[in-house]
C-alpha cells in the first residue's frame, strides 16, 4: 500500500494550499467587507473568483500576446465599486 504522504491527492492538496500572504489579504478583505456590513463570504468569492479567473487567463496566453493590465484595472474597478455600491444601500 502506498504512504499517503505522497499520493498524488495528497500533492495536490499541498500545492493548492493558501500561503500566509493570500491568507493576510483574505482577512484583510474580510475584515474591511464586515465593517461595511456586507457578507463577507460572499463578496470575497465574488472577488477571488473574479481574481483567479483573470489570473488563469493571462496564464494561458500565448508568447507575444500583450497582456490585459488595463481590461484587469477596470473590471477590478467596477467589480469593486459594484461591492461599495450594494454595501451603501444595504442590498
Amino acid at each position: 500500500m502506498p504512504n499517503p504522504g505522497t499520493s498524488r491527492a495528497n500533492r495536490s492538496l499541498a500545492i493548492s494550499e493558501p500561503g500566509p500572504s493570500v491568507l493576510a489579504f483574505m482577512a484583510t478583505l474580510v475584515e474591511a467587507l464586515r465593517e461595511v456590513g456586507m457578507p463577507p463570504a460572499a463578496a470575497a468569492d465574488v472577488f477571488t473568483s473574479y481574481v483567479n479567473g483573470f489570473t488563469i487567463e493571462e496564464q494561458n496566453r500565448k508568447l507575444g500576446q500583450p497582456k490585459r493590465d488595463l481590461g484587469f484595472e477596470f473590471g477590478l474597478a467596477l467589480l469593486l465599486d459594484g461591492l461599495r455600491s450594494r454595501a451603501a444601500t444595504g442590498a
